[in-house]
């Protein structure tokens, strides 16, 4: 639970927040997305670039790393904004307006990078049995189930970002002397339910990028 600076702040609004604390004990989430969706791309580019045979897995390919790219740079707004050291309730409510369009962005780029990865795990199912016997293809059951856990990770985590976004809108409707209490109530549970699942995030992104499962 992050703690309130000063006595009797409990009931001031505008109270400073000492969230930079908790944040120096807990990852950076800008970090987290960045290593999380890096890692997930490799795993799938990994597998396609060892069968390639047809310009149709090129441009799959192509799509897929261009999705990285859409995902990693939104992800590392809303990253960085959460990551702010935040000293009222105000600030709050301003960041988490700007964060709600971008949350939203990112769970339709989550979607269509879901479809391109779903294609790209039904393509290598299909491929000829050449490329199956190869050395670095040894673990894909593996590696493609690490993905869809990412995926299924990742969007545990955005979920939970919009309810934040919610909750920090709902804030906003009441009056400036219950808006600490609600944010402790709402808010709090929710920051360490995000937290626990970006733990899950790096646990299977710090195996799924170790040389014993992709080889």
């Amino acid at each position: 639970m992050v703690q309130l600076e000063g006595a009797g702040c409990k009931c001031n609004p505008n109270v400073t927040m000492n969230l930079a604390k908790y944040y120096r004990n807990h990852p950076k989430r800008s970090l987290i997305f960045i290593v999380v969706v890096a890692v997930l791309i490799a795993l799938v580019i990994d597998v396609i670039a060892e069968g390639i045979e047809s310009h149709n897995d090129r441009i799959l390919d192509a799509q897929i790393t261009e999705s990285q790219s859409e995902m990693r740079l939104i992800g590392a707004q809303i990253a960085q904004m959460q990551d702010h050291d935040f000293e009222s309730m105000a600030q709050y409510i301003q960041v988490y307006a700007r964060i709600g369009p971008l949350v939203n962005d990112y769970d339709q780029k989550l979607q269509k990078y879901s479809d391109l990865y779903r294609s790209a795990e039904e393509r290598d199912k299909h491929r000829s049995v050449i490329h199956f016997g190869r050395q670095r293809l040894r673990h894909q059951s593996e590696v493609w189930r690490d993905g869809w856990k990412i995926i299924d990770l990742v969007r545990q985590v955005n979920e939970i970002t919009k309810k934040e976004v919610s909750v920090i809108h709902d804030m906003s409707n009441l009056p400036e002397n219950e808006q600490v209490q609600f944010f402790h109530k709402e808010f709090m549970p929710l920051a360490a339910e995000e937290h626990a699942v970006r733990e899950q995030l790096r646990e299977v992104a710090q195996r799924s990028s170790s040389p014993s499962t992709v080889q």
